[in-house]
Order: C-alpha cells, then structure tokens, then sequence
C-alpha cells in the first residue's frame, strides 16, 4: 500500500507545482450613501465683537446682537461671554 502511495504522489507533483496561487481580489466596497434631515430650533453660534481700539467687547446683551439668515432678523434666546484664547 505504501508503494502505491508514493507513485501517486510523485505523478500528482507535477500538477501541484504547476498551480500558480491566486492573488485575491482587492475588496471595493460599494459606498453607502446616508442622508441625514435635522430640525432644529437653536444654533450656537461663536463671534468676536472688538471696539475700535481692538478691544473685546464683553457686556453684550441679547438686544444688542442681530443676527440675519437670508435677510431675516433671527431671535437671540441666550448670549454668554467665553474666554478662551485664540
């Protein structure tokens, strides 16, 4: 049984050998493409208001800040002073 053994092998070998591996296919993944609809009432909203001397202004009250979205006034709910650095 071992003699047949070994004559099989050797005559499988060369067809063995012969087989070049494949390289693998790159993996393209499709591109999934998410849409995301929000609502919100509120927006923060950083600025920097300076006096003509540079300075900082920091006493602002909401009735002194206008801000504009296409041209309509939009309401001020909160301002708060931060100090951070730039």
């Amino acid at each position: 049984m071992h003699r047949w053994f070994g004559i099989a092998l050797l005559a499988c070998s060369p067809a063995l050998l012969a087989q070049t591996p494949q390289t693998p296919q790159p993996h393209t993944p499709t591109k999934a493409q998410a849409t995301l609809h929000v609502n919100t009432s509120r927006v923060l909203l950083d600025f920097v208001v300076r006096n003509k001397h540079g300075q900082i202004v920091r006493n602002l009250k909401p009735s002194e800040i206008h801000v504009y979205e296409n041209g309509v006034l939009q309401p001020i709910r909160h301002s708060e002073f931060f100090n951070g650095q730039i």
